[in-house]
């Protein structure tokens, strides 16, 4: 009696202490797809392919940006000084290459 005793104590301390063994060499990670995905060499390469496809594109947008900004400023200089209908047209003008840029820049995204 006493060894069956025992041995249904040995066999609930094994069901019992198995659990906690399995766990222990069970081990969990997280990987970071994105980073993963981003980091791989084909899409470093891909991403440098189309910066170098539409980096031309980006040049012209930028450039008719600062000639918008270079009018700007030469109108606000040239306010006082000129009559009022050269001073609307140049602002008309400003204005439709504004929306140009704007046009532009919606078709490059």
């Amino acid at each position: 009696m006493r060894a069956q005793g025992l041995r249904r104590l040995l066999c609930l301390a094994g069901v019992l202490l198995f659990p906690a063994m399995a766990a222990a060499d069970l081990r969990l990670a997280y990987v970071n797809t994105e980073k993963v995905i981003r980091a791989a060499p084909a899409a470093i390469k891909a991403g440098r392919k189309l910066e170098r496809e539409f980096e031309p594109r980006d040049r012209e947008l930028k450039g008719l940006a600062a000639d918008i900004q270079a009018r700007q400023e030469r109108l606000a200089i040239l306010e006082g000084s000129r009559p009022e209908a050269e001073i609307r047209a140049r602002e008309r003008e400003i204005r439709e290459l504004s929306r140009e840029l704007e046009r532009q820049q919606e078709d490059f995204l």
